[in-house]
């Protein structure tokens, strides 16, 4: 068999057709990837539809941001099924008890204070209700389950106690008697009528003081459980 290479090379015919050194060379590799090259790339070569390929190149991947929000919203949920109840009772009780408290005294720092531990009350008072019956149907043994549920209780309110020691007898009731003092001068605006000082000042304090608190109730929350699955 006489060599490609030994024989005389002829030119495309005037009819297109293909020289036989064209024919003889080796087709692209299956094995790559052929990549369409993006629009307007063809000043880049001189010759528009220059095709590229990568050998082996792995696809690429992005983490969707839908799985981020599944997430998000998931967390969302479970905090809400936590706090959200415990919220409403503690901001009943502590209006009630600071409205109380003001109209017997006619001083905001009492009924400042009145409302934080009121509150704290409430808030407490529906955690544990929640929490006392489920951890004492967890465990198993006659003997040891008051044990265990109450280890189990002190790890459930591990996550408040960083919190708690600073917000409930300084934080809380301070801010309280700064927004209710702002509301009940005036400074307010018109929007809040005389008399509302206390309870539009003691919502204010508390959404302000509730930011502090879950920023750190969460993240302890979410701690506890990571090392508790490991």
């Amino acid at each position: 068999m006489t060599a490609v290479a030994d024989q005389p090379v002829r030119p495309a015919g005037r009819d297109g057709g293909a020289s036989r050194a064209a024919a003889a060379r080796p087709e692209p590799d299956p094995g790559t990837t052929p990549l369409a090259p993006p629009p307007g790339w063809g000043w880049a070569t001189g010759r528009p539809g220059r095709g590229w390929a990568v050998a082996g190149a792995p696809p690429a991947r992005r983490r969707p941001i839908t799985g981020l929000l599944e997430v998000g919203l998931t967390k969302a949920r479970e905090w809400r099924r936590r706090y959200l109840l415990a919220e409403i009772v503690g901001t009943l009780a502590a209006v009630a008890a600071a409205v109380t408290v003001h109209s017997l005294t006619g001083s905001l720092a009492p009924a400042a204070l009145a409302g934080s531990v009121a509150e704290t009350v409430g808030y407490y008072a529906v955690i544990l209700r929640r929490t006392i019956p489920r951890l004492y149907g967890e465990t198993t043994g006659a003997g040891r389950r008051l044990l265990r549920t109450g280890r189990g209780l002190l790890a459930e309110m591990s996550d408040f106690v960083v919190a708690e020691l600073a917000d409930t007898f300084l934080i809380r009731p301070g801010l309280i008697y700064l927004a209710a003092g702002w509301a009940g001068s005036g400074s307010a605006g018109a929007g809040v009528p005389a008399g509302a000082g206390v309870p539009a000042g003691l919502l204010i304090g508390k959404l302000i003081a509730d930011l502090g608190f879950y920023a750190v109730v969460i993240p302890s929350y979410e701690l506890r459980k990571r090392l508790m699955h490991r």
